[in-house]
């Protein structure tokens, strides 16, 4: 339903918010992933590189979305 109106399939920030909902559970995964193997040797500056990464995933959403309704 995300391209079913007019136009949309033109508009990059479609696409934007279609791409970050793809990649979603991929950053979040890996992201997690790290963090917990990070933590395993007691290297936590790694493991906030991690968790960063796992929340840059909503955050793309949470961007794509709001400047999609703008």
């Amino acid at each position: 339903m995300l391209f079913d109106a007019p136009g949309a399939q033109e508009n990059p920030l479609t696409w934007f918010l279609f791409l970050s909902c793809l990649i979603y559970p991929a950053l979040t995964i890996w992201g997690f992933r790290y963090t917990n193997k990070a933590v395993g040797v007691e290297n936590f500056k790694s493991a906030f590189i991690g968790l960063g990464v796992s929340y840059i995933a909503p955050s793309l959403v949470f961007a794509s979305n709001a400047a999609l309704d703008v």
